[in-house]
């Protein structure tokens, strides 16, 4: 979890009013791994509020991009449209902005949603599958409706790779300070060295294809796991952290459900409902597994090697369980093209 920066926090309450109108009276730090700093403001009418603190120069990610000025408007949209009223739309300010300014920081205001993390177990369970498949096709859906002025558009990138090639190079030769987290996750990445560059090569041959195949994109949210959904005390759902919202090919959102036990009775059915009929491909199914499990793996063995706080023998337990499942994406690929062989409904369209 990251800790609290050093604010003025009397200065950042008057800077709600400011900026808000709202009576802000207290403000309470809520830690997280985001790299935007998190707080709950409670106002004099005992309102709650969630704030954002989005740090001038974000924390260097091997993950996905990010485009404040596009996931911002889209989901203010979203909301005021009615298109998906139940997500954290961000509240403007006095002067109509979707942030404000405080010190170095950008500041994002959403209300409050009393209610819990929906988790990945009730996630895979056949009532939620056809539920969310739902939103996500209406998500989609609404992409020929939306304008758009600073679109973020997926481009397949790797962002992870320099990263995670420097950590491969560098783990060898770990300096005599370094915590035994640091030392267990050399001794179990430095012989598995030219296996992480296989995983990597075939990202590589994957984004390649899914280039070259150019599919159509919409609206894609990119980060569908159970702790992204809430569910409130009226028992409605909604889906969290937009951030790393974008245009991509709707395989971005479909992977983190494609390979799971009901995806083909429940999840799809009810997405087609909405979206239209879905012409996948299991060679960019198989991008997005490569590209995410990557990703995740060097995100951890970044934080362990420049600690932030976080449970480093979480995060060993989460690099060895991404490496350990890495060759079961190839049996998912090839299970994902019998069932998308070109002449069945869910194959290419026509040319």
């Amino acid at each position: 979890m990251r800790p609290e920066p050093v604010i003025d926090q009397d200065a950042l309450l008057g800077a709600l009013r400011a900026a808000y109108g709202i009576p802000a009276r207290r403000v309470r730090y809520f830690p997280t791994e985001w790299s935007d700093y998190c707080y709950v403001v409670t106002g004099a009418d005992d309102r709650r509020y969630f704030l954002k603190l989005h740090p001038p120069q974000r924390v260097a990610s091997a993950s996905a991009a990010s485009s404040l000025d596009f996931y911002l408007p889209l989901i203010h949209t979203l909301h005021a449209q009615g298109i998906l009223p139940h997500i954290p739309y961000p509240i403007e300010t006095t002067e109509g902005r979707l942030t404000a300014d405080f010190a170095e920081y950008r500041l994002i205001l959403v209300h409050f949603i009393e209610g819990e993390v929906l988790g990945q177990a009730r996630l895979e369970t056949a009532e939620y599958q056809r539920y969310i498949a739902r939103l996500v096709g209406v998500l989609h859906a609404s992409t020929s409706v939306l304008s758009m002025p600073n679109p973020l558009v997926e481009q397949y990138a790797l962002a992870f790779e320099p990263v995670l090639k420097d950590m491969l190079c560098t783990l060898p030769a770990l300096p005599k300070q370094a915590t035994d987290s640091q030392r267990v996750l050399r001794d179990f990445v430095a012989p598995r060295t030219e296996q992480f560059l296989d995983f990597v090569r075939r990202a590589r041959e994957l984004q390649a294809h899914a280039r070259a195949l150019d599919k159509p994109r919409v609206i894609c949210h990119t980060d569908l796991h159970g702790e992204n959904m809430m569910r409130d005390t009226d028992g409605e759902l909604y889906l969290l952290d937009w951030e790393n919202a974008m245009l991509a090919p709707p395989e971005h959102d479909l992977f983190f459900f494609a390979g799971e036990a009901g995806f083909w009775e429940d999840f799809l059915p009810q997405y087609e409902r909405v979206a239209g009929t879905a012409y996948l491909d299991a060679e960019v199914f198989g991008f997005y597994y490569y590209r995410r499990a990557l990703e995740d793996m060097t995100e951890c063995m970044v934080h362990i090697l420049h600690g932030n706080g976080d449970d480093p023998d979480m995060l060993l337990d989460i690099t060895v369980e991404c490496f350990e499942g890495m060759p079961s994406i190839e049996t998912t690929i090839a299970r994902l093209k019998t069932r998308l062989a070109p002449d069945c409904k869910y194959g290419r369209p026509p040319a």
